[in-house]
């Protein structure tokens, strides 16, 4: 037929050229993309945070970071320590804290 092709693992009996796909495997290209996106995401905090005795702050300012769903695509390890503000200048309080508590555990070891 016009879709076949010799096939020369049985001696040229024809079978059909034309391939099935599985589309349970596939994602759409939304999905997709944001898998990409959080993978980087996750990467670059991990980047930040390189040891234990390590600190870093990591402003995510983007609206979407207040949905749980959204953060629950992070890292297990950094999901515990999101905190979400309003405005940065509602965070400013609490980055500030961060700092100068980890910087005095720094010189106290």
């Amino acid at each position: 037929g016009g879709g076949d092709v010799p096939n020369s693992a049985d001696g040229g009996a024809s079978t059909n050229a034309v391939s099935t796909l599985d589309t349970s495997e596939v994602l759409d290209g939304n999905t997709w993309y944001r898998q990409q996106a959080f993978r980087a995401l996750n990467q670059a905090i991990g980047r930040c945070v390189r040891h234990r005795h390590d600190f870093g702050a990591i402003v995510l300012a983007d609206p979407r970071f207040q949905k749980s769903d959204v953060v629950n695509h992070l890292s297990r390890w950094v999901r515990p320590a999101v905190h979400r503000y309003g405005t940065i200048d509602d965070a400013t309080p609490s980055l500030t804290a961060f700092f100068e508590d980890n910087q005095r555990r720094r010189h106290e070891r």
